[in-house]
């Protein structure tokens, strides 16, 4: 994700300042003008800029690889700056060696356009207008290696677009991500090697769980009525793209399933669900929001 180095920066103030500066992070949800706004999915598919930066990207599939363990990485790092550039360079240049040797793997057979159609029941629209009132969705799934005795790891999620008025009345652009992160890992096996039909039906059906979840998290941000009352929290989760979860609004059921919103910066917004509680950790309690935070 871009400008993680400050995400981390924002992250280690908090937790040195304490639990109380949580609300100095701006509340996480949408323009009050996009409430009530449609959605659709399009054909245009999502770059691994705005997906997964420095990825390997399976073509015209919207799947992105990306591992992070960089072969020497897990034997030992190598110190000094030009060491972490050597570390850089080898992590990006086995991110593509591994992608490109990933023919055999099913994990790359899916097409997450075709996923989330599936799992949303809904059609596909090749060309929307420039003036559509509506959210514009690209789906995508990432596929991340952190530690190969963990395996691989799978966050299918949305890139939504749309645009909304401002306190001006002038149009602006907003930007939101999406995400679902599934329980289970692939043993990292399955980037080399076909999965079983059983393995594999079973893998489709949590993609499409995923899909359609991120749906009720949509719905619920697009509706019309209030939001609800959220609790904010600094979140802790080796599941996201580097390991950080950050301090978001948070929405947590009996069960552990977690929403955590985050907006750090003007047009970015994202939303990342953990469907179960042993795939995060809370650096603190989760406190009440603020009402005067906006």
């Amino acid at each position: 994700m871009k400008n993680l180095s400050v995400v981390i920066a924002l992250c280690l103030a908090i937790m040195m300042g304490g639990c109380a500066d949580l609300n100095s992070f701006k509340k996480a949800e949408l323009p009050a003008s996009l409430r009530g706004a449609s959605l659709q999915l399009v054909s245009v598919r999502p770059t691994k800029d705005i997906a997964l930066v420095n990825a390997y990207e399976v073509p015209e599939r919207s799947i992105f690889f990306t591992q992070s363990s960089g072969g020497s990485l897990a034997v030992g790092l190598l110190f000094g700056p030009l060491g972490v550039l050597a570390n850089t360079a080898n992590i990006e240049r086995l991110t593509q060696e591994m992608g490109k040797s990933g023919g055999s793997s099913s994990l790359f057979q899916l097409d997450a356009l075709q996923e989330a159609a599936i799992a949303w029941s809904s059609p596909v629209q090749n060309n929307l207008p420039e003036d559509f009132p509506g959210i514009s969705l690209k789906p995508f799934i990432a596929l991340t290696v952190r530690d190969e005795t963990i395996g691989v790891n799978t966050i299918v999620g949305f890139r939504a677009e749309g645009k909304y008025r401002n306190a001006q009345g002038a149009l602006e652009n907003w930007v939101g991500h999406y995400n679902y992160v599934l329980e289970t890992a692939q043993h990292i096996d399955a980037l080399s090697k076909p999965l079983s039909d059983e393995a594999l039906a079973l893998y489709r059906d949590q993609v499409r769980t995923g899909f359609s979840e991120i749906r009720k998290e949509l719905v619920r941000d697009l509706s019309s009525a209030e939001p609800p009352k959220r609790k904010i929290a600094l979140v802790n989760s080796s599941f996201q793209w580097a390991g950080m979860g950050g301090p978001g609004d948070i929405e947590l059921d009996s069960a552990g399933r977690l929403s955590l919103r985050t907006s750090f910066y003007k047009s970015l917004y994202t939303a990342t669900i953990f469907p179960s509680s042993t795939m995060y950790t809370f650096l603190g309690e989760p406190i009440p929001r603020e009402e005067n935070n906006k």
